[in-house]
């Protein structure tokens, strides 16, 4: 393929208050029309025969563009004196036309792999194939239905009919076209590609598939649309958003992670997203992390539901996030169970497969597909489950209070963070992780091998979050021992705060740790509050550094005899106060209770921060940590 019809005849009425008297095709992008970064982009890829259709001030583009030489190009031109709609022109002037061309709207900005785009309508035998992706406002935008092997199977105008659920897989213009598929149909005038074109050559029979992809592509119709696209090119996301640019990417479980349920869903009716679920979707949509969902669903091998049930189920969750303006770069299924003996089951998909968590098959196809850097990544899930799939694919780990919250306890695997929810995991990984770290870069330097820290401050500080990321900057040895491990169940308390906490049991364990090979560090139930004595183990080495941490860390008389570095984490009362509602909710507690609690909480602890500060070699105060994107 080398050529390519821009369809450069729109007015752009919807921006002619931002530029007037200028076609769309040439509104300024970085100072420059953006027809001229389209005919670059094509020419880089090798096409280089363009035929461009005009209409609206046809006169500024020719006089703009020329023949195209001063881009390597050969331009022609097809200017239409009315309007003739997107594809009557063109319809009307095949004879210009090689046998494959694609179709390009020029008020659209691209970075698209052309060659694999083309590979798969090859592949395809394809009579046209149109480029397809998710977006952030399927509502109003025009989806395509498509088969398990792409091909297009129905168009789904806007707006949806209510209660109708479709997978969030837009029409973006683009689309490569086999000339004889078009000359067997009727030119009229005016003629829409989506309105009119498509659907008569779905009724015919004739072979529509669709190439989904998550490369950059968007039209700049609106003002606050060329605002989002302008600024998208200035930073250079258009660029990292080709096929060949490795992407980060977070992978997120399902059930208990963005939707409420922990039992597997069986009904359309049963799927809820958590209230906060759009809002972390869009706020990662926004970066530039991949949103990967990868699920367990072996409803389908014990006969629970269909295939078909499944996708309108996720068509439903597609439609929900897409009210949020969020959407999913990938979903990824697993439909085996290994286990038999139920009712209605599907033989043929009860096995021992690679694709169940804790295996990484889904991973793999994930990373391959849409060239994801693991190193890069993150895995965030409600089971332990899902904390051993992290483990196994060599991603970092977030454990959220949602849903089991860990509770499963089907693998001793401790994960690399844990916050309260989805929202706050992806405010952590956007930006919390690396303002942490940037905070903590002065106090690693000083850290000698082998050297252990303190770390205490008030409770919802932020402490935890401190610790796992200076393990992380300590190196792969270092180890963090939390305080919680060892508070004790709800009935063996007493009045003061250390006394919440088993410290004979404590200081047992660190006397021990001279002589061991491996720490067994006891699990706390915050729910049930009980404690399993022996809920991880972890491999241990006398050079490794442990980070300790808890409101009373810096009190504790063996704590501060260590050759540690010792550190005071604070933030603000209303962080705080904030994230302490968020955790006694997710407990199941009234308001009144969580208001009473955390009163009792602030008088209490006050001696021992006042402490607790004082005995500090360093104060660490994290503020907001949930603005911003880093790279």
């Amino acid at each position: 393929m080398k050529q390519a019809a821009i369809l450069a005849g729109g007015r752009g009425t919807r921006l002619s208050h931002v530029f007037r008297d200028i076609p769309k095709s040439m509104v300024p992008i970085a100072g420059h029309p953006l027809l001229e970064i389209v005919v670059k982009t094509l020419a880089q890829q090798g096409i280089r025969d363009l035929v461009l259709f005009t209409g609206f001030q046809s006169e500024q583009i020719e006089s703009y563009v020329g023949d195209g030489r001063r881009w390597n190009t050969t331009i022609r031109y097809v200017p239409e004196k009315s309007p003739m709609g997107t594809a009557g022109s063109l319809m009307q002037n095949l004879h210009h036309m090689d046998d494959v061309f694609l179709v390009v709207y020029g008020d659209t900005l691209f970075h698209v792999d052309l060659n694999h785009f083309l590979k798969f309508h090859g592949h395809s035998r394809a009579d046209v194939t149109l480029f397809l992706h998710p977006n952030d406002h399927p509502y109003d935008s025009d989806l395509v239905e498509t088969g398990s092997d792409g091909r297009v199977t129905a168009f789904h105008k806007s707006p949806h009919p209510k209660g109708t659920f479709y997978r969030n897989l837009v029409n973006a213009a683009l689309y490569i076209v086999q000339k004889q598929a078009l000359q067997a149909l009727e030119p009229r005038i005016p003629l829409d590609f989506v309105r009119d074109i498509f659907p008569e050559m779905l009724q015919k029979g004739c072979r529509l598939f669709g190439y989904s992809s998550r490369e950059y592509i968007k039209d700049m119709g609106t003002p606050d649309r060329y605002e989002k696209v302008h600024q998208d090119f200035v930073s250079g996301k258009i660029e990292r958003g080709v096929l060949s640019h490795k992407k980060a990417a977070v992978f997120v479980d399902r059930d208990g992670t963005l939707t409420r349920s922990t039992d597997y869903v069986r009904k359309l009716e049963e799927l809820e997203l958590f209230a906060f679920g759009g809002r972390a979707v869009a706020r990662l949509n926004a970066s530039h992390y991949l949103t990967v969902l990868v699920t367990n669903q072996p409803v389908i091998a014990r006969g629970e539901m269909s295939e078909n049930e499944l996708r309108q189920l996720h068509n439903k969750l597609e439609t929900l996030l897409g009210q949020e303006r969020a959407f999913l770069d990938g979903l990824y299924v697993c439909p085996h169970h290994p286990d038999k003996g139920f009712e209605g089951e599907r033989l043929e998909l009860k096995i021992d497969c690679d694709c169940r968590k804790p295996k990484i098959g889904l991973i793999k196809e994930a990373a391959e597909e849409l060239n994801i850097d693991g190193a890069r990544s993150w895995f965030v899930g409600d089971t332990t489950t899902d904390m051993q799939t992290a483990r196994n694919a060599g991603v970092r780990s977030i454990l959220v209070r949602t849903g089991y919250g860990g509770r499963d306890r089907k693998f001793t695997v401790r994960p690399d963070f844990e916050v309260a929810d989805l929202e706050e995991a992806v405010d952590f990984i956007v930006a919390g992780y690396a303002r942490i770290r940037g905070l903590l870069k002065p106090l690693v330097r000083k850290v000698q091998q082998g050297q252990h820290v303190v770390l205490g401050g008030p409770a919802r500080s932020g402490k935890s979050l401190v610790a796992s990321t200076l393990r992380h900057m300590l190196g792969s040895h270092a180890i963090v021992v939390s305080l919680d491990h060892w508070l004790k169940p709800a009935t063996g308390r007493g009045p003061t705060v250390d006394q919440r906490y088993d410290l004979k049991a404590f200081s047992s364990f660190l006397q021990g740790l001279s002589s061991a090979q491996e720490l067994v560090l006891p699990y706390y139930d915050r729910h049930t509050r009980r404690v399993d004595p022996e809920g991880y183990r972890e491999a241990f080495r006398l050079t490794a550094s442990l980070v300790f941490e808890g409101t009373i860390a810096l009190t504790i008389p063996d704590l501060l005899q260590l050759n540690a570095l010792k550190v005071y984490v604070e933030a603000p009362p209303a962080i705080r106060w904030a994230r302490f509602q968020k955790e006694y909710r997710l407990r199941g507690w009234t308001q009144s209770a969580i208001e009473d609690i955390f009163q009792a909480r602030e008088r209490e602890e006050i001696p021992y921060i006042e402490r607790s500060k004082a005995s500090a070699d360093f104060v660490l105060t994290l503020g907001e940590l949930e603005r911003g994107d880093t790279e």
